[in-house]
Parts: C-alpha cells; sequence; structure tokens
C-alpha cells in the first residue's frame, strides 16, 4: 500500500510542476472607473474587454462591480488593448503592458476621458 501511495505521490508531482509553471507567467490586471459627476446607475454594465494588440481577437470580457471594480487574471505577459465602453456615449482604447508586473492597478476617470476622446488608442496610466 506505501508502494502505492508513493508512486501516485510521484506521477503527481510533474503535473503540480506543470501548473505552476503555467500560472508563474500570468498577470492581473485591475482597475476602478470613475466618474467626476453623476455615476450611471448602470455602470456595473459597461464592458470592458482586453483584446490582442491588432485587436483582431477578444481575449477576455468583464463588467464593474457595484464597487466600480474589475479585474482581469487570465492575461499572459504581452502588451494588449484594453476596451472600456459607456454604452451609447464612448469607447475608449487604451495601450497597456502587462509584461512587467504581477498586478497592474489602473484608473479611468470615464467621463473625463470621454470628453477628451478622439477614437485614439491611448497609453494607460498605471499605478
Amino acid at each position: 500500500m506505501k508502494s502505492l501511495i508513493s508512486l501516485v505521490l510521484l506521477l503527481m508531482v510533474p503535473q503540480m510542476l506543470g501548473a505552476h509553471r503555467r500560472s508563474e507567467g500570468r498577470r492581473t490586471l485591475s482597475g476602478v472607473i470613475y466618474f467626476t459627476n453623476n455615476t450611471p446607475p448602470d455602470l456595473e454594465k459597461f464592458p470592458i474587454e482586453l483584446f490582442t494588440r491588432d485587436e483582431k481577437n477578444r481575449l477576455f470580457s468583464t463588467t464593474p462591480d457595484s464597487h466600480h471594480n474589475f479585474t482581469i487574471t487570465v492575461v499572459q505577459p504581452d502588451e494588449y488593448i484594453l476596451k472600456l465602453t459607456w454604452p451609447g456615449r464612448c469607447t475608449l482604447r487604451y495601450r497597456v503592458d502587462v509584461r512587467k508586473e504581477s498586478l497592474i492597478r489602473i484608473r479611468v476617470v470615464m467621463d473625463a476621458a470621454c470628453a477628451h476622446d478622439k477614437g485614439e488608442i491611448r497609453q494607460l496610466d498605471e499605478n
């Protein structure tokens, strides 16, 4: 019985190490959406999407929680396009580099950013 348990444990070790290696490269991108004036009551429905650099593939989609926060945790280290949409008003696109840090926290003042939106991809200010 001891040898069977030892064999099972021995077979599990490479799988556990492989899972650890796969998770080493993952990054977390989190942020909060602010409004300088009145926060829309439907903010929890605002789409937040992560795309490849060329914007051809959407990799992740979420919405803010009740405290206006969002988190994306399935990102491999690379550069991406983060797209935030205020439905019916504007769509903001930011270039985000998650190759350096394991946690990137961002703040977007949505109404101010939308007021100056020209449709270009902006560099994201990271905190």
